[in-house]
């Protein structure tokens, strides 16, 4: 959806560029006819009559011109696709960064099998879906390779999607920074609002840190659980210090809500450790609990 608005609204601005230059190249028409005569083509005739070629550094200049106007006539064309797109950024980049998450979390679960020992002689092991374990995660299984292939693509773009945004932030960073809004960068307020002028790339900093921990962290395998909820637990405190650092948001409140809730993910990220080595009650007793409930209870 987000991908068909956004060419609906470039190739309108694309339409209002080709009309505009089809206008403006019949206004110019007789003006053009005008002054055609021996200097618009690469051959003169002299005082004697004879027919001389004009001169190659003439001809290499007109070259030139007519790139450059060419030059010209495409980034007027791009600066009006984007101009068009800024009309609807302010719907679908929160409808994007709403979605991606998500869209993240569905595509990694097809990555999420669990091994199950089928011959303790043989030591045959086969892995299976964890969000639905009649499947077999085999791409010998056309219905799993069927998933897979889905789950690529929708990696690929929820992947891209901070890159979009970079490219967007890029491309109105002087307007950011200078305070000189423009249709683009108001369209792409939802990306730089909260932050200060200097650091307008942080949000899509803070995506992929998201789909680092809602997504990439699903491909440990699932023996290694307890590494999936370490490496959040170190990229969130690594996070936390680097955002303590460059301090990027306006506002004192906004930086400590952030710092608020990266503390309750840590707490989560923790629990969740403690509950997995509970698995020895030995081991939770060493933690002073006795059970995973008293864990999530302690949290709460």
């Amino acid at each position: 959806a987000c991908v068909l608005f956004a060419a609906v609204a470039m190739a309108r601005g694309a339409m209002r560029y080709q009309r505009r230059s089809a206008a403006e190249k019949h206004s110019a028409a007789p003006m053009a006819a005008s002054r055609e005569g021996g200097t618009s083509t690469d051959v003169r005739c002299s005082s004697d009559g004879n027919v001389r070629k004009r001169p190659a550094a003439r001809r290499g200049a007109v070259n030139a011109r007519t790139l450059a106007l060419a030059t010209s006539r495409l980034r007027t064309a791009l600066d009006e696709a984007l101009a068009s797109l800024g009309g609807v950024l302010p719907v679908l980049l929160p409808f994007s960064c709403l979605c991606s998450t998500s869209i993240a979390t569905q595509a990694f679960a097809v990555f999420n099998c669990e091994a199950f020992e089928l011959d303790f002689t043989t030591s045959e092991r086969r892995s299976y879906l964890i969000s639905n374990p009649s499947l077999r995660c085999d791409l010998n299984d056309p219905e799993y390779l069927r998933m897979w292939r889905a789950a690529i693509a929708l990696i690929v773009c929820v992947t891209a999607l901070p890159f979009v945004y970079l490219c967007l932030l890029a491309r109105c960073r002087k307007a950011i920074m200078e305070h000189t809004p423009t249709l683009l960068s108001r369209g792409c307020r939802f990306l730089w609002a909260e932050y200060k002028e200097a650091y307008w790339w942080f949000e899509p900093v803070q995506q992929l840190r998201k789909l680092y921990l809602t997504g990439f962290v699903m491909l440990f395998r699932s023996e290694l659980s307890n590494g999936r909820l370490l490496s959040a637990s170190v990229l969130t405190i690594a996070f936390v210090m680097f955002t303590v650092f460059v301090n990027p948001y306006r506002s004192p409140t906004e930086s400590r809500l952030f710092a608020l809730q990266q503390l309750l993910l840590l707490v989560l990220f923790f629990a969740g450790l403690l509950i997995r080595l509970c698995d020895n009650p030995d081991v939770c007793l060493r933690f002073g609990f006795n059970g995973p409930f008293e864990i999530a209870t302690a949290c709460i």
